[in-house]
């Protein structure tokens, strides 16, 4: 996995993070609507438009520190 492609990842994570208290969460995607289901253990559920997600991973991986290596 390249750098980019992590960063990507932990982008993707922190955008589906709960937003009760800021753990990460089990998510799914459906097709069908387009939208994330984010569960996390503090036990709030949500949902996420799948394009908002998206946008928000994008800003995300501008703002994220390269790993060193």
């Amino acid at each position: 996995m390249n750098n980019n492609e992590g960063k990507i990842e932990r982008a993707m994570e922190l955008a589906l993070s709960c937003r009760r208290c800021g753990s990460p969460t089990d998510a799914k995607f459906n097709s069908k609507t387009a939208t994330w289901t984010t569960y996390c253990d503090c036990g709030k559920i949500d949902k996420h438009f799948g394009e908002d997600v998206d946008k928000e991973t994008n800003e995300l991986v501008k703002v994220l520190p390269k790993k060193k290596k």
